[in-house]
């Protein structure tokens, strides 16, 4: 009887793992997509778009972006979900290619600096 209620309650926590992905995976893929703006408000929305992809709140070190990044792709890195739905697949794809965009952009745009 107590093996049956610790694999419900593992089968549970997995669950409930696998549904918070997903809402993440969601919340990114429909967040601020279709608006028109000009080159200037496009270049600080971008960066403030791709701050908001990786987290970030201030004027981050380079030290503390790659950090970041690194932390958010291996929790959305497509080999992590393999055995899931394929929407799960094409999400974690779609998340990861976003995070490595993210990155390369404030990476290219703190070198500058």
């Amino acid at each position: 009887m107590a093996g049956v209620l610790v694999k419900i309650v593992i089968a549970l926590i997995v669950l409930g793992y696998v549904a918070a992905s997903i809402r993440r995976f969601l919340r990114f893929a429909n967040d601020d997509e279709g608006r028109s703006r000009t080159a200037t408000e496009g270049n600080n929305f971008k960066e403030r778009r791709y701050r908001k992809i990786l987290g970030l709140r201030g004027n981050e070190t380079a030290e503390q972006i790659k950090k970041s990044y690194r932390k958010l792709i291996a929790e959305y890195h497509p080999d992590k979900v393999q055995r899931m739905a394929p929407e799960i697949r094409r999400l974690a794809e779609k998340r990861t290619a976003e995070l490595t965009e993210a990155y390369n952009y404030l990476k290219k745009k703190e070198r500058q600096s």
